[in-house]
Parts: C-alpha cells; structure tokens; sequence
C-alpha cells in the first residue's frame, strides 16, 4: 500500500456505566464492548488480558451502545468521534468516557496491485496531499468534522 500524509487523528477512548472507577485497574472482569473488525492497537488488548476483562464483539456502535445503556457491558471502547456521532443520532443520553487508550493517524491508502495500470497514482497522491495541507492550515478541515458532529445533537 501507498499512503497519503495523515488526514485525522483518531482517538480511541473508554465509555463505562460507572465514572467513579479507576480504569483499568478497578475493571478486573467488566464486560467491555468493541466492535467486530476495530483494529486496536496490542496494548489495549494486553490491558483487557490482564485485568481479565471479558469482551464482547459487536457488528456496529449503535448495538454496542444500546448495551452499554441496558448495562448489558461495562464500557465500550472505540473511536471517540465515531462514538459521540452513533449515541447522538440515536439520541441516548450523554456518554461518560474515562480515559483515552490510543491515538492513531488515518490514511488515505492506494493498493500498488495495479500501480502499473494507473499511472496517475503518483500525481493524486502528490495532488492530494497538498490541498489535505491547505484544508488543515485554513481550519476546513477540522470545521467539516466539527460540523459534522454537530448536526446529530
């Protein structure tokens, strides 16, 4: 693969019923949600291996949410804006997130499996890396999101 510069940060936080406890040590055997297919990074995996946390696998947010609010599971982990934006369109109460676990780049990514046949790659890349950088510099970027966001409230 062939990657663009970095597009967002994505933030991977913790949701849980009770904000009063110390995460991680005070979740020895939660149940905590993730979804099917999120790619976390090792350490969040070791944390829930060692404080024995039992996890369970959802298809999408809006499950994994609807349990968290039955408390069915303990928390939910998963990427903070995709979290807000999946609780606000199916208008729950307010999430109370306790910690952050991990920040990661997105990408915007080109299969090389076919770099022979599209000779344009490189030219899109390059083309689209520098207005990426136009956007973040003027501020659209982080509107568009912020934007975003807002309009599930």
């Amino acid at each position: 693969m062939d990657y663009s510069d970095p597009i967002l940060q994505e933030t991977i936080a913790v949701f849980c019923q009770d904000i009063e406890k110390k995460w991680p040590q005070q979740y020895s055997n939660a149940k905590v949600g993730m979804n099917f297919g999120f790619a976390f990074p090792p350490s969040i995996f070791k944390i829930f291996r060692e404080n024995k946390m039992q996890v369970f696998a959802f298809d999408n947010n809006e499950i994994a949410l609807k349990y968290l609010q039955l408390k069915k599971i303990d928390c939910y982990v998963n990427d903070r804006d995709a979290v807000i934006y999946s609780n606000n369109l199916l208008r729950l109460p307010p999430l109370k997130e306790i910690s952050t676990l991990a920040q990661e780049n997105s990408y915007l990514g080109f299969s090389q499996k076919f770099s022979s046949k599209y000779k344009f790659k490189d030219d899109f890349i390059k083309n689209f890396n520098t207005h990426l950088q136009k956007i973040k510099e003027n501020g659209t970027l982080n509107s568009i999101v912020s934007d975003f966001l807002k309009k599930t409230e």
